[in-house]
């Protein structure tokens, strides 16, 4: 005969109710949680003897058939005992929290309250959902504390719209006052009552999670979007094998612009992939873009190269030179912003136009002469995909589809494992996105290949020019891999530009990335090699060397040559032409016409210099690591040899600083400061004025111009900072500021102020 025995299992959620109206039974309802105590019996008909955790002075019986057993830690096991669910005390939390809000539930119900009844129950719902992902074991520590700020998020709001008394958490769990300071629980209560006022919670990273699959837009308000482009069709006989560059221009400032990078086609002569692993699989992904840049209009360029011959008709058999001709452009347009959001997924046909003999000078332009005609004409209808058997009528078109992404591209790609394990190519904005994360390392740097003006000579005709770009370090020797021309191949070690035919004013407009590693990138010289292509290609090659033009990328300072055209000058190849040679030669054309560059121009050069001839390029840095600023190296250096004893100097020089630069480099300039803060020389000769640096730094954060670097700050402060004795100096400058306010009542501090907000 069975009988009450101590139970092994002592904790459990009710999964069902239970009336409990017998003298020693107990009332269960779905959702509360049981301590047991003892057990009767097996098996579905068994039995437990215990309390509810809500109300523990009450103990009865229960059937256990409606309980759920979960793991639990047990404390002074026996009488006086205590269980512990083993689970994430937030999703303790919620639990309790959907508990509590369902008597409140009630009331909203038969009021006259549906708006907020509404907003309830979208926020019930959405805590439910949270819950269930923190309870995933496969998140990683940045996912589950982003989700713990959100539902912190959402209970503050949630607790204040019903009248229940908020809680002060850090990261999701509840603050022990007695560890916490005065000024930090203030700043706690502060942003959980801005909370409440809002209507409704702030849940940035839901949004990076739910708005991925493309639902929302309207909404989504500092978060990057990434446009996907899959290449479906190439239908254009080249005749060669083929290279399309797809990439992204807009209107910005008045001006049109390319704001990414490209994504490279390559098919092979018959018409099909180069790669035959990417068959019906050509995926480009463009990334951060802003929402300002989808509610406007943006344009999808494609230039088609031929790589052959130089003419088709030329075409031979035994011909061993292939060269990259321009063959083919086409423009479609569309604003995301305007798109159905019922549909995924939008096909795209974009017709080709064919390079002829007399367009072919111009084709680096066509593309924005097709912009402008789809502007003034305002071809809505390109909007529109074409039926298929449209297509055909059209000629030589390419089909594309797009389709949109939102949020974190961490999260889009766990969110889309199928799609990116077909190999993706991840095209980047020329340039930064709008937030830059503490330890984000980029360090890239463009280089765009404008233009040429050669002399003729002693021909009748003009040259049909290429130029082949490399990279040399600081010591002459190559650096291999480090170009990148189109996005999803692989890098190159030297790039060769297109050739134009009888052209000495080429006008090529072609953009590559250089990525080199940041402990060569000081010092490193690009090299623009320049060829005249055979039309007859007797010779193997077909390429005859006539000149070659140079830069240095950055000074003896390390700072990297500005932004915007540089007109190099070009120089005539010699027998021993070797890189090495050239590092000390001038390479800007206005050299030769600067007084004080003059002197410094050696008297025998092993290569002359026509002054009439010119190469045209433009740069763009877009790098964490270098500046284009020469006073920003004082700082982050500032214990090196060249900058003892100008620290007070260069603090000045930082202050007066733009601020966009000090907000780019953010992370390092603060690792700066407060490893000043940390030495003991720094602290006796320029403590108060490193402090009125950082305070400088935060305030500017502050500012509605910089409020999107809020979330970096506060990053870095929490997840990067490790100056452990950093405090002491910092209290002691926050008091002596303090005191002068007291004695110098006209002094402003409302900087100091808002710094520690």
């Amino acid at each position: 005969m069975s009988s009450w025995t101590p139970a092994s299992d002592k904790f459990g959620v009710a999964v069902g109710n239970y009336a409990g109206d017998q003298s020693k039974s107990l009332a269960i309802q779905v959702g509360d949680t049981v301590h047991i105590l003892e057990k009767y019996g097996s098996g579905p008909t068994a039995w437990y003897r215990g309390t509810t955790m809500k109300n523990k002075e009450k103990v009865g019986i229960f059937p256990a058939s409606i309980i759920h057993i979960k793991k639990c830690t047990v404390e002074n096991n026996g009488l006086y005992e205590t269980v512990k669910p083993v689970e994430d005390h937030m999703a303790r939390e919620v639990s309790y929290v959907l508990w509590e809000w369902s008597h409140m539930w009630k009331q909203l119900a038969t009021g006259e309250k549906s708006v907020l009844l509404a907003k309830v129950r979208q926020n019930v719902e959405e805590l439910i959902n949270l819950r269930s992902q923190l309870m995933n074991d496969t998140l990683s520590s940045t996912d589950a504390r982003d989700i713990r700020r959100d539902i912190v998020s959402i209970i503050d709001w949630g607790n204040a719209k019903l009248g229940i008394d908020l809680v002060p958490r850090i990261d999701g769990e509840q603050v022990d006052v007695d560890c916490c300071s005065v000024c930090n629980l203030y700043r706690i209560h502060m942003n959980s009552a801005e909370i409440a006022q809002d209507d409704k919670p702030k849940r940035q990273a839901t949004k990076r999670q739910k708005s991925s699959k493309g639902e929302v837009i309207a909404e989504l308000g500092i978060i990057t979007h990434h446009l996907l482009i899959s290449f479906n069709n190439f239908g254009c006989n080249v005749g060669d094998p083929s290279e399309t560059m797809l990439s992204l221009y807009q209107v910005k400032d008045g001006h049109l612009s390319c704001i990414t990078e490209q994504f490279m086609v390559c098919y092979t002569k018959e018409g099909g992939p180069e790669d035959q692993s990417k068959l019906g699989d050509y995926y480009g992904l463009f990334t951060d873009l802003t929402s300002d840049e989808l509610e406007k209009e943006l344009y999808l360029v494609a230039q088609i190269y031929r790589k052959g011959s130089m003419k088709p008709e030329n075409q031979k058999k035994n011909n061993r030179a292939t060269f990259k001709r321009p063959w083919g452009v086409g423009v479609v347009n569309f604003t995301v912003a305007k798109m159905s959001s019922a549909v995924k997924m939008w096909n795209f046909t974009i017709k080709i136009q064919n390079v002829t003999d007399k367009t072919e000078p111009h084709f680096a332009g066509l593309h924005e002469e097709h912009i402008n005609r789809l502007k003034q004409e305002n071809k809505d209808k390109s909007l529109e995909s074409l039926p298929a058997q449209q297509i055909g009528k059209l000629g030589l078109v390419l089909t594309v589809s797009v389709q949109v992404f939102h949020g974190d591209l961490t999260t889009v790609k766990k969110e889309n494992p199928v799609m990116f394990s077909k190999g993706v190519a991840l095209i980047q904005k020329i340039g930064f996105a709008d937030i830059i994360s503490p330890g984000e390392i980029r360090n890239d740097f463009y280089v765009t290949l404008k233009k040429a003006a050669l002399e003729r000579g002693n021909k009748t005709s003009g040259k049909n020019v290429e130029v082949k770009v490399t990279v040399y370090n600081e010591s002459g020797q190559e650096v291999k891999g480090c170009i990148v021309y189109g996005c999803g191949e692989k890098a190159l070690n030297s790039y060769q530009s297109s050739v134009y035919y009888h052209s000495n004013h080429a006008e090529w407009d072609e953009t590559i990335r250089l990525s080199v590693p940041i402990d060569t990138f000081p010092g490193c010289h690009v090299c623009f090699e320049l060829f005249h292509c055979s039309v007859s290609q007797k010779k193997d090659s077909g390429r005859k060397m006539f000149g070659f033009a140079f830069f240095r990328v950055t000074n003896k300072s390390n700072i990297v040559i500005r932004d915007g055209l540089h007109e190099l000058c070009v120089y005539k190849v010699s027998d021993n032409h070797h890189p090495k040679q050239f590092f000390r030669l001038p390479f800007l054309l206005d050299d030769f016409n600067d007084p004080q560059q003059i002197n410094n121009i050696p008297k025998h050069m092993f290569s002359k210099a026509n002054e009439r001839e010119s190469l045209t390029i433009a740069t763009l840095l877009c790098s964490g690591k270098f500046t284009q600023n020469g006073d920003l190296p004082c700082i982050l250096n500032w214990r090196g040899e060249e900058f003892k004893g100008k620290l007070d100097q260069s603090l000045d020089t930082l202050c007066k600083m733009k601020e966009d630069e000090i907000v780019k480099f953010l992370h390092d300039i603060l690792n700066s400061l407060f490893d000043m803060m940390t030495d003991r020389v720094a602290i006796e000769t320029c403590a108060p004025k490193i402090f009125k640096t950082l305070v400088h730094i935060f305030t500017l954060i502050h500012h509605v111009r910089y409020e999107m670097f809020k979330p970096v700050l506060e990053s870095y402060i929490t997840d990067t900072f490790s100056a452990t004795l950093v405090h002491k100096p910092l209290c002691s400058c926050f008091q002596r500021m303090v005191d002068d306010a007291y004695v110098h009542h006209e002094k402003q501090n409302l900087q100091l102020i808002q710094s520690f907000q």
